[in-house]
């Protein structure tokens, strides 16, 4: 799902109460579940089974339970329930 308007990395974190790892200014222009990712998109990882395919998605912007090596062109959200947070 896109949205309407791209938000800057700093102010999702903030609506969401978690650090993050990247520019504040960020941008993040849509929201998808990791099968149908694009770039610009945020994706959730919770497991560490699934955080190299989430790292190495086409999504931009990973919301993920574990402060990791964040990945050249990319952005972090770490969140202690990500998925909690994804449906917010």
């Amino acid at each position: 799902m896109k949205f309407q308007a791209p938000y800057k990395l700093i102010d999702l974190a903030n609506f969401l109460g978690c650090q993050y790892v990247g520019s504040p200014d960020f941008l993040v222009t849509g929201i998808n579940e990791i099968h149908v990712v694009e770039k610009g998109d945020l994706v959730f990882v919770d497991h560490p089974k699934y955080y190299d395919k989430a790292l190495e998605s086409k999504a931009t912007t990973v919301l993920i339970n574990k402060k990791v090596d964040c990945p050249k062109g990319k952005a972090l959200i770490i969140s202690d329930d990500p998925f909690r947070d994804f449906n917010k």
